[in-house]
């Protein structure tokens, strides 16, 4: 992970029945998603939508010193490829900034695609983990603003991923399997 910059994402395999309720549902191997984040002091931190948490930031150390890669079957990387200008990472982080703390929400509507309302620059009432994504991606511009960002699910992300469409030369490597337990 020494090489993970801003952009990139991890993907999630979570144990338990929600979870895997989630993936049948959404068809997918996967059930949650976060994107890696870099700035300022080079330290690596995962930017999550989670339950109780909403939109937050989380040390990428604290995975091993307090065990969190235990809750989870898989973790997978996947880098984006992508121009990172300066003014698009000082615009990122004012994005990061607002959303911060906003409130995890996610619905059936939401997964199931039942509602097709007008996208919202910065959502009001939070978001959910792969609706964060797309919004990131789409303000870092190398998604296309196309496609609600709600339409997104963490599977979405997935590799091969047909129905994930970039820009501006972007793309996202094959996943790699992260083993924590490796020298």
């Amino acid at each position: 992970m020494e090489t993970a910059n801003t952009g990139d994402v991890i993907l999630f395999r979570t144990y338990g029945l929600m979870p895997k309720f989630q993936r049948v549902v959404t068809w997918s191997r996967i059930d949650h998603i976060g994107l890696v984040t870099r700035f300022g002091s080079g330290e690596l931190y995962l930017l999550e939508s989670l339950g109780k948490r909403g939109v937050d930031f989380y040390k990428w150390t604290n995975f091993t010193r307090f065990h969190w890669n235990m809750d989870y079957e898989q973790m997978i990387y996947r880098r984006l490829h992508c121009r990172r200008p300066p003014e698009m990472m000082e615009d990122l982080e004012k994005f990061i900034k607002i959303i911060l703390k906003k409130k995890h929400t996610m619905s059936i509507c939401k997964l199931c695609k039942c509602k097709n309302v007008k996208e919202e620059p910065v959502k009001k009432n939070g978001y959910f983990c792969s609706e964060l994504v797309a919004s990131v991606f789409k303000r870092m511009k190398v998604m296309p603003d196309n496609k609600l960002s709600s339409r997104f699910y963490p599977g979405t992300f997935e590799s091969p991923s047909e129905s994930l469409e970039f820009i501006n030369g972007a793309y996202l490597d094959d996943e790699k399997l992260i083993d924590f337990y490796l020298d």
